[in-house]
């Protein structure tokens, strides 16, 4: 059995937050960004990787963590995260974005997992799916491969949806942010 450290690396990730600092910054494993917390995030919280020793970092909701200048473009891509929410913020326009940027993103908004890509050929579009459960953890996983849009929580997928063209995005990623 491979560990999750090593199956991610296997798969040549661009950025990999795995979050077990004692403090900020969170260094990107694979590449060169850390991000930096604003509000004081608390990190050294339970891991929410099965059979994982590393930390995590608990958001409370006006806190999180961002790496400044962050730019992100392509035709395909996916952004994972594990989340463990106490409570889940209301329905839009109150939204929660478990990580990424504008253009690509994972978010929460009223209990549900949303995957957010926002492309050359047709603005912004979200697939919303998955009902989360408050207090257990979830494993989210936005894919797009320049056509289709899939969204898996818990390895299980639960929409698709057609969407093409490339993505590109500027700005901060952020990783537990929560605006309305």
């Amino acid at each position: 059995v491979v560990d999750y450290p090593t199956a991610v690396a296997a798969n040549s990730p661009l950025h990999y937050w795995r979050l077990g600092e004692s403090g900020s910054p969170a260094s990107d494993s694979a590449g060169s960004r850390s991000c930096t917390g604003s509000g004081s995030p608390s990190f050294g919280a339970s891991s929410l990787v099965p059979t994982e020793s590393n930390t995590a970092v608990d958001f409370s909701g006006s806190n999180s963590l961002g790496c400044n200048s962050f730019s992100m473009s392509g035709s395909t891509g996916s952004i994972e995260a594990w989340v463990n929410a106490d409570t889940f913020p209301g329905a839009s326009p109150k939204i929660a974005t478990v990580a990424g940027i504008e253009a690509f993103q994972l978010r929460i908004s009223g209990g549900s997992a949303s995957f957010v890509i926002q492309t050359s050929s047709g603005g912004l579009k979200s697939l919303t799916a998955g009902s989360l459960t408050a207090g257990m953890t979830h494993h989210l996983v936005g894919s797009y491969d320049g056509s289709t849009m899939q969204l898996y929580v818990d390895g299980v997928l639960v929409g698709t949806t057609s969407k093409s063209g490339s993505f590109t995005g500027s700005g901060t990623f952020s990783i537990g942010r929560n605006s309305s």
